[in-house]
């Protein structure tokens, strides 16, 4: 679903038929957010083809090819790919409230929502070139941005100007961090590693050392900014705190798309990219 969105934003939004004069016209970005939708629901069910049969058996995708630096340093088994966890923070975006109240105060900040779902669509494209430079890489932070930057061009060379200036733009954006939508998709980066970590220690529950990815939620405190992504995280550290307290009883919340209430509601979905 990932690629998908991808390939949506680098549709023609008038579509000739077959050299016909009269052209349609292509609502693109309807187009991406049906490409992060259409498949959501094998989270639960599985991808069902003709091979299945009457009864859905479990069936192991291929991973994408670049994981996560983080979770890789951490020996997390079968860990996320740069695609899942891009395709994830796309889904997140489009959850957004376009008006972000600010702490209470009437004066709320206008989110364009749309473009918010595109910086998440691009913002770590680099990746499948450069890999995921982390500070764990030993990569000073201008030469990061360089060889980003370069991979990026070399990325959209052979795209189509509008499109590939497009692409560029949203991740200048991003990277500059200066509109309202580049910080909201930052928050929604580091929310969805958490909340990838969250999901980890649930998984493994690992008796010698059951808080073992603490570190990424350390590092993100006190660093969010959207009011609402700071209301997911709040509810995300209660689980996570009752998870891991000494008198917890029963099942842990687990992020599922419909066990627990963290976004609006609901818990992100879980299910990760389906090519």
């Amino acid at each position: 679903m990932y690629r998908m969105a991808i390939l949506a934003m680098l549709l023609e939004e008038k579509s000739q038929e077959n050299g016909n004069a009269a052209a349609k016209i292509i609502d693109k970005t309807r187009c991406i957010k049906v490409a992060l939708v259409h498949d959501m629901c094998e989270a639960i069910v599985g991808d069902i083809t003709p091979y299945c049969g009457v009864s859905v058996e479990d069936k192991h995708r291929q991973e994408k090819k670049n994981k996560r630096t983080g979770w890789v340093i951490r020996d997390v088994p079968a860990p996320e790919s740069v695609a899942d966890h891009m395709y994830r923070m796309a889904i997140l975006a489009m959850l957004l409230e376009e008006k972000s109240q600010e702490n209470g105060n009437a004066a709320a900040k206008i989110i364009d929502k749309t473009r918010c779902i595109k910086v998440a669509l691009v913002h770590d494209m680099c990746e499948a070139i450069v890999g995921d430079i982390t500070p764990y890489c030993g990569v000073s932070v201008e030469d990061k941005h360089r060889q980003e930057k370069e991979a990026m061009i070399s990325m959209c060379q052979n795209l189509k100007k509008e499109v590939a200036d497009e692409i560029l733009s949203l991740y200048e954006e991003y990277e500059n961090q200066v509109t309202v939508e580049a910080q909201t998709v930052k928050d929604l980066d580091r929310f969805e590693m958490i909340l990838q970590a969250y999901e980890y220690e649930l998984s493994q529950q690992r008796a010698d050392n059951p808080q073992y990815l603490e570190e990424f939620f350390a590092s993100t405190k006190g660093k969010f900014k959207n009011p609402q992504v700071v209301r997911w995280v709040k509810k995300l550290t209660e689980m996570r705190d009752v998870f891991h307290s000494p008198s917890r009883n029963g099942t842990p919340e687990v992020p599922n798309g419909g066990s627990s209430s963290l976004v609006n509601g609901h818990t992100p979905a879980s299910g990760k990219t389906v090519p």
